[in-house]
């Protein structure tokens, strides 16, 4: 068996998910270490407690391997957002500071950044999408001034799929002593994430997309750059020791990223987690991330031929974004019909009235196929969506 068929075999096939941009299924891995330590501490309670904490500490550092930095550089959350919002407020922005980011953000990223600039009077540029939702280095670039502190941005963009290339960005804003704030739920696990080498100073994520894994964890990964510059914006006992530590008279913080867990974590999902990751580590990135795009090429093509029109967010042809890697993990489309609108709405219903996992999201509908995923999975949406079923 390849690691690509050991990789699908881990994966429940009685439905069809195609909204993996949204929501995946989890690895049988990860429903294991769920079924066995909610046992577990049903058995034991806190006689667990050295096992569990031995297993969040190898869930951080498959973590760090996964995205090529330290375990002490990051901290668990509940959620990106969570991760983000830690980055925002931690900062301690100032007036006439400038934060870029795109306006088509997810909320999770952009919502926190907008806060954090009207709280403190700073300044946020949020630069509009292009033609088929495309947000570019170059349109980044432009919009920086000698004000600029931050660029806050999605490794991948959600609704189309625009893929940034982070270490050219990492580069521009390196030179110009800029953070680069990175929200990369959409990529880590299908594009290969080099946080160091690419001069990422936070880089954001969760659980429940790509990693295959229970909702509930979000990371944060923190530069030492960053690191110096930013406060904890909640605090409790194990941001200065162990939740078995006396209190402190003189409160001095750890100085690793878990400075920023204020108390007690979602362990059985970082456990979860960390089981994940270890089988995507074992698979391979670029294993996975090449039966990702190839799925959605297919699906991609497929839609073409249909008549649909796919909202892509490059220029480049799907041969030439192929060869370079670059095809995407989504794919959105939309009825070309005057009432595209209602006809989006009706693609939809269809999808899932016959067992499919998709999503409205911007201009059209989403799919976001994972290397789980079969081309007979890919067939079936195709053959729902083509002219001659009762659509």
């Amino acid at each position: 068996m390849s690691a690509l068929e050991a990789f699908k075999a881990q994966f429940d096939t009685r439905h069809c998910h195609l909204n993996n941009a949204g929501l995946s299924p989890i690895s049988r891995r990860a429903r294991d270490v769920v079924r066995d330590w909610a046992e577990r501490f049903y058995q034991e309670g806190y006689f667990a407690d050295a096992a569990y904490d031995l297993l969040v500490a190898n869930a951080r550092a498959s973590l760090a391997t996964l995205l090529k930095t330290a375990p002490s550089q990051i901290a668990f959350f509940s959620s990106t957002a969570v991760a983000v919002s830690q980055v925002a407020f931690g900062l301690r922005l100032k007036h006439g500071d400038q934060v870029i980011t795109g306006a088509d953000e997810y909320g999770s990223n952009l919502y926190p950044w907008r806060e954090a600039c009207a709280r403190s009077g700073a300044t946020i540029v949020e630069i509009p999408s292009g033609p088929g939702g495309s947000f570019t280095t170059e349109s980044i670039v432009a919009a920086i001034t000698p004000e600029t502190k931050v660029v806050a941005v999605s490794w991948v963009q959600f609704q189309a799929g625009a893929l940034l290339d982070l270490k050219v960005l990492g580069g521009i804003c390196q030179r110009q002593d800029i953070l680069l704030v990175v929200d990369a739920i959409q990529g880590v696990g299908i594009y290969d994430m080099d946080f160091t080498g690419w001069g990422i100073d936070a880089l954001c994520g969760g659980s429940h997309k790509w990693l295959v894994s229970p909702v509930g964890v979000g990371y944060l990964a923190i530069s030492q750059k960053l690191f110096s510059q930013l406060q904890p914006i909640h605090v409790g006992a194990q941001s200065f020791g162990s939740c078995d530590d006396p209190t402190q008279e003189r409160c001095v913080l750890k100085v690793d990223a878990s400075r920023f867990e204020p108390g007690a974590k979602a362990s059985i999902e970082i456990m979860a987690l960390g089981a994940s990751i270890d089988l995507i580590l074992e698979t391979g990135v670029s294993v996975i991330g090449h039966e990702v795009r190839r799925l959605a090429l297919r699906l991609r093509k497929a839609l073409t031929e249909q008549g649909y029109r796919v909202i892509c967010p490059h220029t480049k042809s799907d041969a030439a974004l192929e060869h370079e890697g670059h095809t995407g993990s989504i794919v959105s489309f939309s009825a070309t019909a005057s009432s595209a609108y209602k006809e989006n709405r009706n693609i939809y219903a269809a999808l899932r009235a016959n067992g499919i996992h998709a999503v409205l999201r911007g201009q059209g509908v989403r799919l976001s196929p994972h290397a789980f995923n079969s081309d007979l999975e890919i067939d079936k949406a195709v053959n729902i969506l083509s002219p001659k079923s009762s659509l």
